[in-house]
């Protein structure tokens, strides 16, 4: 999925190295994978602005940015990767998928009625 964006960002827009670039390359690769998880939704009826689809995916790019200036934030006061160097990141990571992917996941639940037990039949 990051071949498309690579071309985009290098071929279509000529930005080859970068910050702008790097952040660029993540976000359309986010953006179509969040719109091939789009259309799913929109063949069962459930509308764009219903969808949590896009939003979950392009939500991450956000997440990904910020982890990034922690991590420099970390480096640049002096602190080395290892064991704590992970456990930050799992403990950083985690929380933000499932909170953005509880509006994803919210959606497919709201039209298929899952989790909702015997209510309404």
């Amino acid at each position: 999925m990051n071949n498309p964006a690579i071309w985009f960002v290098e071929n279509g827009l000529g930005l080859k190295k970068g910050l702008v670039a790097r952040y660029l390359k993540i976000f359309v690769t986010f953006f179509l994978s969040g719109f091939i998880h789009l259309l799913p939704d929109l063949t069962a009826g459930i509308t764009f602005s219903q969808s949590g689809a896009l939003r979950f995916y392009c939500v991450q790019v956000l997440g990904i940015i910020l982890e990034d200036g922690v991590q420099e934030i970390y480096r640049r006061a002096g602190g080395k990767e290892g064991k704590v160097w992970t456990k930050a990141g799992v403990l950083f990571g985690w929380p933000r998928f499932c909170c953005s992917g509880a509006v994803h996941l919210g959606t497919g639940r709201r039209f298929t009625g899952l989790g909702q037990g015997r209510r309404g039949r």
